[in-house]
């Protein structure tokens, strides 16, 4: 291991130990910039030193950038939605902000570059900006045409729903209702990913979240979930060993569940992992596993990775875009990586 990559595992211990907060922002500062510069160098093999291999699991590896913000509120980033038919994305930070950025790719739709950074607070239902960390912990978001929600941990779970405007920001966020055996989630480890259903599909109408790691008292290590809404609403489990956190979840291909996960330990240092749930087997009361589509370690070219999105290029491809929370340490590193399905 480099002393680069020792470095960075003492530095992920120390985020992780105190739940990712090392810079708590007030996304409301008048001081936060409406356009920032991103600064890239290019991944060009996720097996570090080795270009030749591109399969991994089940994923074609694609292409990556290392991104770095010109303003320090860039980072933390936990949540993304991409737009634009894959040309842009949108993400979220953990305290309370937005960013969007244009994606320059080559001539075989590889990512070589993020254009057109704007920075945005987002919104409270009294249109403010939210304050703090405690209120403002944002992890995962998702996109349905104009409706958005926004997970959030703290004090106490939340999902946020608003809408886009037409600059491509969220416009004021409120609460939605939750059940109520969301209660005993651990604030800093609660709710990590929220995804609407697909229109058309088993879970159309529906919001699905899943908890990062288990409620209080429980008696098992899976990460509880739950179908909110929708045809089928209730309780269900991620079957988990207790190494991996789920960090972030959104449908693909068949309303498929692809779950993003993360791991550490000192002697292993970060991983991740991204399980493929079928939409048969996901339902109330159901414990849930699934295939593994990608397991990486630091071997590969992988952070804190936090984020998902499967999307449909125009080849009509899956990919599978994800992003790395730095936690803003300057021992860690924001990474956006993107791989194509592969063919069954």
């Amino acid at each position: 291991m480099t002393l680069r990559r020792r470095l960075a595992v003492a530095s992920t211990a120390v985020a992780l130990s105190v739940g990712g907060t090392v810079l708590a922002l007030s996304a409301g500062a008048a001081t936060l910039p409406p356009t920032v510069t991103l600064a890239t160098h290019p991944i060009r093999s996720f097996l570090i030193g080795d270009p030749e291999t591109t399969r991994f699991g089940a994923l074609e590896w694609l292409g990556g950038l290392e991104v770095e913000g010109s303003v320090r509120a860039v980072g933390g980033l936990s949540g993304i939605v991409m737009t634009e038919g894959g040309d842009a994305f949108l993400t979220i930070t953990d305290d309370g902000l937005a960013l969007q950025a244009r994606i320059r790719r080559d001539d075989a739709g590889r990512p070589v570059a993020l254009e057109d950074g704007r920075l945005k607070p987002l919104l409270d239902r009294q249109g403010r900006p939210f304050r703090g960390k405690i209120d403002a912990d944002t992890e995962s978001i998702d996109v349905r045409g104009h409706d958005a929600v926004v997970s959030v941990e703290g004090r106490r779970p939340k999902i946020l729903a608003g809408t886009v405007e037409a600059d491509g920001f969220l416009g004021p966020l409120k609460e939605i209702r939750l059940p109520p055996t969301l209660g005993g989630l651990r604030g800093s480890k609660g709710l990590e990913t929220v995804v609407f259903g697909r229109p058309g599909g088993p879970f159309d109408g529906a919001i699905v979240t899943i908890a990062e790691e288990p409620a209080r008292g429980a008696t098992s290590d899976d990460n509880p979930g739950w179908i909110i809404g929708g045809p089928a609403p209730g309780a269900f489990l991620v079957a988990n060993n207790s190494l991996f956190s789920v960090t972030d979840a959104k449908f693909g291909p068949g309303d498929d569940l692809f779950i993003l996960e993360r791991s550490f330990s000192l002697g292993d240092g970060v991983r991740c992992r991204i399980r493929r749930i079928k939409a048969a087997d996901l339902k109330p009361g159901a414990r849930v596993d699934g295939e593994v589509v990608l397991e990486a370690d630091l071997r590969h070219q992988i952070d804190n990775m936090e984020a998902i999105a499967v999307w449909t290029d125009r080849a009509g491809r899956t990919r599978l875009s994800l992003l790395s929370d730095d936690n803003r340490s300057f021992l860690q590193r924001t990474v956006y990586l993107e791989f194509v399905l592969a063919a069954p």
